[in-house]
């Protein structure tokens, strides 16, 4: 899944700051396993654990501060609804992002929630700009399946690439070209593993067809 402009990690607005380092802060089935042109903006490829955040509903953004231990800003949904806009403004970003099968069948107070949120990635997926991958679990072990993160890149600012973690105690902005190179090797296997963006589209409906 996205410098003068600023990035939406962890889809905070804020400005990209200056080179430091480490800082805090196959297709096997499709059937889920039971249980005008944009402008070339930042690129934002991204596995996790949950829904990804420019991809997540209202309702599904309540559950899970609800169900979160940790603190949040009062207003937190809005602020994410309010980045979301930066995938379907005027000049999108590129948004590439690989969802784990659990995140999309992992059982909420209400199942609505869930539908409701599997059909709005599927409207985000028929966007030209925005790909969408499903990694199943009958992929088995892979690099991502501990930690998720995500890879800001800025086509118009070469070298200033920036690598984000979340982790229990926080979050952590890497501009490490060692680790990032390693970051991108590491997303361009994963999405080789991955369903197809096709395949995955199908994945979903089959789901909503199933659930």
């Amino acid at each position: 899944m996205a410098g003068g402009r600023r990035p939406t990690a962890r889809h905070q607005p804020r400005h990209l700051p200056a080179p430091t380092s480490t800082r805090r802060r196959r297709r096997n089935s499709l059937r889920p396993t039971p249980h005008p042109h944009p402008r070339r903006l930042p690129r934002l490829p991204r596995i996790l654990g949950l829904i990804p955040e420019p991809l997540q509903t209202g309702p599904y953004i309540r559950t899970v501060l609800a169900t979160s231990r940790r603190p949040h800003h009062p207003n937190e949904q809005a602020v994410r609804l309010h980045r979301q806009r930066r995938l379907t403004d005027v000049n999108p970003r590129r948004y590439h992002v690989i969802i784990d099968e659990t995140a999309l069948t992992i059982p909420l107070p209400d199942n609505t929630i869930m539908r409701d949120q599997l059909r709005h990635i599927l409207t985000m997926a028929a966007l030209p700009h925005i790909t969408v991958q499903i990694m199943l679990r009958s992929a088995g072990p892979h690099g991502s399946r501990r930690c998720g993160f995500q890879l800001l890149s800025f086509p118009d600012m070469e070298g200033r690439d920036l690598l984000h973690v979340p982790h229990i105690a926080g979050e952590s902005d890497i501009d490490d070209p060692d680790r990032i190179a390693t970051a991108r090797r590491l997303f361009d296997s994963l999405a080789a593993l991955a369903l197809s963006p096709r395949d995955s589209v199908r994945w979903i409906e089959n789901l909503l067809i199933t659930s």
